[in-house]
């Protein structure tokens, strides 16, 4: 299986040197632009308001059973809250257990494939 990935916690805004505060989906943007890939070619995972327009504009929105009630009315797929594995479970049923090549983008490390 070949599976490309990108994962990093971007955080709730982002804070320029010139005071402008931008939201976590214009970070995300630039980041994937550095590998050539599209957010509608992406899957992201959210629970906050922080992560509503993420989930809004990514190919797959996945937001945990726990997160807000905002960001899980634009998700694609809500999985399982954090305390029951929701991320890896996620992975397992729909990009593992499928075999699906993805380009999958977790917010929670930064490491480079």
């Amino acid at each position: 299986m070949n599976v490309k990935a990108i994962m990093c916690d971007i955080g709730g805004t982002l804070l320029s040197s010139d005071g402008v505060v931008a939201p976590k989906t214009a970070g995300l943007i630039e980041i994937l632009k550095l590998y050539h890939i599209d957010l509608k070619e992406i899957v992201t995972f959210g629970d906050a308001d922080n992560d509503y327009d993420m989930t809004l504009n990514a190919g797959v929105g996945v937001v945990m059973a726990n997160g807000s009630d905002k960001t899980k009315s634009v998700a694609d797929y809500i999985t399982d809250d954090n305390d029951y594995d929701g991320i890896g479970n996620y992975i397992e049923k729909f990009i593992l257990g499928e075999q699906k090549w993805v380009k999958l983008f977790l917010l929670m490390l930064m490491e480079h494939y």
